[in-house]
């Protein structure tokens, strides 16, 4: 095949896809079309975004609207309980140790240190209301 000018390409291009529109590609297929684009195939393997493009994305992703009430819903209901990714999984003690190296020192805001002290205080009110006895 001959080389094209970009504008010839572009219009083979557009042709392809108007040809395979409304065409549905067995699971096999797709399976090898993206077992064919991991890892070092892929077009950005190792490459980062420069910083105009950082730029774009991230003004894209302002003016996007942000989920409404129910699909927020939906979104938290899906990873709770034995969903969530880390359901069942425990921190390793390297783990453990390094994320107290790292708290030890810091010093909590005001406002920090009463959101921490008013939900010890609801958390101790619900567990006593729990294991009050029941009056019959």
């Amino acid at each position: 095949m001959k080389a094209q000018t970009p504008e010839a390409e572009e219009i083979r291009k557009r042709k392809i896809g108007e040809a395979q529109k409304g065409k549905t590609v067995s699971q096999e297929t797709r399976r090898k079309i993206s077992d064919a684009i991991k890892g070092k195939n892929n077009p950005m393997f190792g490459k980062s975004p420069s910083v105009e493009t950082r730029r774009k994305m991230s003004v894209a992703r302002k003016l996007r609207a942000p989920p409404s009430d129910e699909t927020r819903l939906r979104m938290s209901e899906s990873k709770k309980g034995e969903k969530h990714p880390l359901f069942g999984k425990h921190p390793a003690e390297e783990t453990i140790r390094k994320m107290s190296e790292a708290k030890k020192g810091k010093q909590l805001s005001k406002q920090h240190r009463q959101n921490i002290s008013d939900g010890k205080k609801r958390r101790r009110n619900e567990q006593s209301l729990i294991d009050a006895p029941v009056k019959h």
